[in-house]
């Protein structure tokens, strides 16, 4: 009886024998590649599914449980680590940073972690925030008041700013002080009487910009310039200047200086006009001398000379008053009286 086809075709089957990976490899090279053409066709051939098959396909697809849509919607949803304190971190923010990773004390000391910072333990002749930087004679600056420090050999020396004094600059230098009287060549406003009024310290901004710079150029030991009042008459001015006691600044050197000074380059836009007159004030002396009657009530000595100066008279008075006669001489008629 023949066979049937099938099995013919079942017997051939398993007759021949199986390709090899190399034969199935050389068979893909024999294949010639799909053009651009022909992919285009292919995907025209294939029918799209029609609204039916999606719905079919739809619901041959099994529908996930819940369990496995929390897992889905869980790892969509990102962890957000916690806000920790300052110097903290980790899930519940309990592990301490340490600060001293990175951190080793300039090579000086030894880093001590602290929470959100450390501290560094310097070694020998070091100091500093980092141990950055090693102790000297000079450093730090034992000089106090912006004085500068000069080392000399193990020890130091301080070269003091004009107002201070001592070994580390630490008191203040006393003070000779020259009253003076300026006239500005510009017009008075009435705000100017009030020393402090707005327009009044814009106008002593002014001055100071012209006044310092040029003082401090003429007398190197210049300390400041206070002013006391303005005044009319154009603009005055009284102002007093203070210098150390050791300058040998005079108030006819004060006096000259304005006068070269004035409609200079020096003092720019100011103009002084009138009568230039400084007075120095001198501090009453400890020792006090004897007393001797004085027709006025008052014992003082006045040196005054007078110059002929253009508008007027620039006047040097170096005044200096030890006591009134008021408060000393108990009996009028007793000449020999001391205090």
């Amino acid at each position: 009886m023949p066979s049937s086809p099938a099995s013919d075709m079942s017997s051939m089957m398993r007759v021949m024998p199986s390709p090899s990976a190399s034969d199935i490899s050389s068979m893909m090279h024999m294949m010639p590649s799909p053009s651009a053409s022909d992919m285009s066709s292919m995907v025209h051939m294939m029918p799209s599914p029609s609204a039916s098959d999606m719905s079919s396909m739809m619901h041959m697809m099994p529908s996930p449980s819940a369990s496995e849509m929390a897992l889905t919607v869980t790892s969509i949803i990102p962890t957000v680590a916690p806000t920790c304190p300052s110097g903290f971190t980790g899930n519940d923010c309990s592990k301490d940073i340490d600060d001293c990773e990175y951190e080793n004390c300039s090579g000086n000391g030894d880093c001590l972690d602290r929470i959100n910072g450390f501290i560094c333990e310097c070694k020998n002749n070091y100091f500093g925030k980092n141990c950055e930087k090693k102790l000297s004679a000079c450093n730090p600056n034992p000089c106090e008041n912006d004085g500068t420090c000069r080392e000399v050999g193990e020890t130091f020396k301080c070269t003091c700013t004009s107002a201070f004094e001592g070994t580390t600059c630490q008191s203040e230098t006393p003070t000779q002080t020259f009253t003076g009287t300026v006239k500005l060549d510009q017009d008075y406003k009435e705000d100017y009487d009030d020393i402090n009024s707005p327009r009044s310290r814009v106008l002593i901004t002014v001055l100071d910009s012209k006044l310092k710079p040029f003082f401090k150029k003429k007398f190197p030991d210049f300390i400041v310039i206070n002013y006391k009042r303005f005044f009319k008459g154009s603009v005055g001015v009284d102002y007093e200047l203070l210098f150390p006691t050791t300058s040998n600044v005079t108030n006819g050197n004060i006096v000259q200086a304005l006068r070269e000074g004035n409609g200079s380059s020096e003092l720019g836009f100011l103009r002084l006009t009138g009568d230039i007159t400084v007075t120095k004030q001198v501090v009453q002396k400890t020792a006090a001398p004897t007393a001797t009657k004085d027709g006025d009530g008052v014992i003082g000595f006045i040196d005054e000379m007078s110059l002929a100066d253009g508008d007027g008279v620039i006047r040097f008075i170096d005044e200096m008053s030890l006591a009134d006669c008021d408060d000393v001489l108990a009996n009028p008629a007793d000449t020999d009286s001391t205090f």
